[in-house]
C-alpha cells in the first residue's frame, strides 16, 4: 500500500470523527448531551483506530467470493454506532 493511499484514507476518517464529535459537543445543552458526545466521539475514534489496524493487516480482504465479506460487517458497525449517535441526541431533544 502506497503512503498516498494510505493519507487519502486516514485524513478523511480523522476529519469525520473529529467533525462528528465538534458538531455534537458544539450542540449540547445538557449533561446527558454532553456524555452522548463524549460517547459517540470516542466510539468512532475506536471504530476508525480498529478499522485501521484490521485493513493494515488485511483482515478485509474476502476469503471466499460465496462468503458475505468482511467491509461489509465493519459498514454495519460504523452505521449502527452512527445511528446510536443520533438516537441518543434525539431522545433528549424538546418538542
Amino acid at each position: 500500500m502506497s503512503w498516498l493511499l494510505t493519507v487519502a484514507v486516514l485524513v478523511p476518517v480523522t476529519v469525520v470523527v473529529m467533525t462528528v464529535f465538534m458538531v455534537l459537543w458544539r450542540e449540547q445543552s445538557s449533561p446527558y448531551e454532553a456524555r452522548i458526545a463524549m460517547a459517540s466521539g470516542a466510539s468512532l475514534g475506536v471504530w476508525a483506530l480498529v478499522a485501521t489496524v484490521l485493513s493494515y493487516r488485511g483482515f478485509f480482504r474476502p476469503r471466499t467470493p460465496v462468503n458475505f465479506p468482511p467491509i461489509g460487517i465493519n459498514l454495519v458497525v460504523v452505521l449502527l454506532i452512527l445511528a446510536g449517535s443520533l438516537i441518543g441526541r434525539a431522545r433528549c431533544v424538546a418538542y
